[in-house]
């Protein structure tokens, strides 16, 4: 992974919020988490980096603060949750309101959004467009 500074751990942040299965107690109730969220995820499409414009790029990273945003709310309430089923409800809750964070982007939906950080993994150019962009936002 290329990420540097700020977009490593948002994307991080995003990751768990829009494709998290329940918080798992141990082992077992983690790996059958995780195929029940591989199994209800959608499948992310595909962009190249080379394709992803600057307005798609400035989506990104408004869809990206909406998200940390909605991590800041629920990240601290799932972990005060006492039983793992209050703390799934409280995940499924913070990954629909992720997704309409990121819907409510102009030009995003939240398979662009998996895309585009997909491709700015795997691309160091793409990837700096983005960092820098949030350094734009974050210093306004």
């Amino acid at each position: 992974m290329t990420f540097k500074t700020p977009l490593m751990g948002a994307v991080s942040a995003i990751a768990l919020v829009l494709t998290a299965p329940a918080f798992a107690q141990d082992a077992e109730a983690d790996t059958q988490a995780k195929t029940q969220a591989e199994t209800a995820a959608p499948e992310t499409p595909q962009i190249a980096a080379e394709d992803v414009t600057d307005a798609q790029v400035e989506g990104f990273v408004a869809a990206l603060i909406a998200v940390e945003a909605v991590q800041a709310e629920y990240m601290p309430r799932i972990q005060e949750q006492e039983t793992q089923e209050g703390a799934e409800e409280l995940v499924q809750e913070a990954n629909e309101a992720a997704k309409t964070a990121v819907s409510d982007v102009t030009d995003m939906t939240p398979e662009t959004f998996r895309a585009i950080s997909a491709a700015a993994q795997q691309d160091q150019d793409l990837n700096q467009r983005i960092v820098a962009r949030i350094k734009e936002v974050r210093t306004q």
